[in-house]
């Protein structure tokens, strides 16, 4: 990736933060215009996607988890193959370029994290699923 970047001319705007202690890792990402996950793990819902789309970041990730039903209604952009970190810089690119297009997309991923994982969604689950057992009782 790092590589793909220098070719592009944009290494300097590119960086790896790695793990950081949780009181600092929104600090630090807070500047960031995209958080890529290019993961070849099959993990399940990735709280870093639900954390960066309620503050308004987009995600970009591979294919892995939940990333159709989570981050594909967002943007067919935001899912790329495992393994094809080229479609991850053109991503990138494309979602960029336009001011207004980026901001539509910040608001967007905004809007569908708590729409549908935040607090009153989280609730409204549990509610239905303690109605289920208590019917089944």
């Amino acid at each position: 990736v790092l590589d793909l970047a220098a070719a592009r001319g944009v290494e300097d705007r590119v960086h790896f933060h790695g793990g950081l202690p949780s009181e600092l890792a929104w600090e630090r990402l807070a500047a960031c215009h995209v958080i890529l996950c290019p993961s070849i793990w099959r993990e399940g819902l990735s709280l870093v996607w639900l954390e960066a789309l309620a503050r308004g970041i987009p995600v970009i990730s591979s294919s892995v988890g939940m990333a159709e039903e989570v981050l594909r209604p967002i943007d067919p952009l935001l899912v790329q193959p495992v393994g094809n970190h080229m479609a991850f810089v053109d991503a990138i690119q494309t979602l960029t370029k336009d001011g207004k297009e980026y901001s539509e997309l910040r608001e967007r991923c905004r809007s569908r994290a708590l729409a549908c994982f935040g607090t009153d969604m989280w609730v409204a689950r549990v509610i239905a699923g303690l109605d289920q057992l208590l019917a089944g009782a």
